[in-house]
């Protein structure tokens, strides 16, 4: 995939840009959603750090990407 992105990026670079932020709003907003599944599941911020392989503070900054883009 990345292989493809990169030769769209050099044959296409108007097009790869757009390609790129209709992507990004898709991950804000999945991103968002599933914050707020988390909030609504009541998950504990320990939780997603172990998911995410990190520590809470790198957790916290992570879902605070996604409710302020």
């Amino acid at each position: 995939m990345t292989h493809s992105w990169r030769g769209l990026a050099v044959d296409e670079p108007l097009v790869a840009l757009k390609a790129l932020d209709d992507v990004w709003y898709v991950i804000a907003w999945t991103g968002q959603d599933a914050i707020c599944e988390l909030a609504a599941r009541d998950v504990p911020l320990d939780d997603v750090a172990t998911a995410r392989s990190a520590s809470e503070a790198a957790a916290r900054g992570y879902l605070n990407n996604y409710l302020h883009p």
